[in-house]
């Protein structure tokens, strides 16, 4: 079985962000567990849709900007092209204003934590993007087995906060199966959740 690679690299193999996290952080101090449902429908579309674009990988051997050029006349090709580029343009751009959000964001919490100055943070924070890409010229699996280290430590401390604040089970479950927008600024953080979800 051959296995395919986005040409993006590593990014497609955790939907993980930043912006999603802060997402979900925001939304559970103004709403609680009353938006759970949201990342419930929100995961369950992202695994339909990882789910069919391996499908259609393995079953043709081709991405579906592969099969879209082969099979659709030219007029749709390059309105498909123009709804891409748009797309990834609408994207990029926070994304862009965000990364360097990231690396000052990084200098101060490494300050505030570890009273390290603001310019020894910005550096360490550049210093750990270079190595992230200089670990990939040994090889993905070095860089994936890293990431997946990375998350396991970001899992493991979810789940010791977690049995350290011990949420009611019956306050969990109703926010996750019984759909709620109530309060302000629910509906708009019910759809940054779902965006910062389907986006990656």
């Amino acid at each position: 079985m051959q296995v395919m690679r986005d040409q993006r690299g590593i990014d497609d193999a955790v939907p993980l962000s930043q912006g999603g996290v802060e997402t979900d952080l925001q939304a559970g101090a103004n709403h609680r567990y009353e938006l759970l449902w949201m990342i419930l429908i929100g995961l369950a579309f992202a695994l339909i849709i990882q789910s069919l674009a391996a499908n259609l990988g393995v079953s043709t051997g081709r991405r579906l900007s592969e099969l879209c050029k082969a099979e659709y006349p030219i007029l749709v090709k390059y309105c498909l092209w123009l709804l891409a580029d748009v797309a990834v343009i609408a994207a990029d751009i926070p994304e862009g204003m965000f990364y360097l959000d990231i690396v000052i964001g990084t200098a101060f919490a490494l300050n505030i934590l570890f009273h390290i100055p603001v310019w020894a943070g910005v550096l360490s924070a550049g210093c750990s993007t270079l190595l992230l890409l200089g670990l990939q010229r040994y090889g993905v699996r070095k860089l994936e087995l890293l990431i997946s280290m990375l998350l396991f430590i970001m899992a493991a401390c979810f789940f010791g906060e977690m049995s350290y604040v011990k949420p009611p089970a019956s306050d969990v479950l109703m926010g996750v199966f019984v759909p709620k927008l109530s309060g302000q600024g629910a509906t708009g953080d019910a759809i940054a959740l779902l965006g910062a979800l389907i986006m990656p």
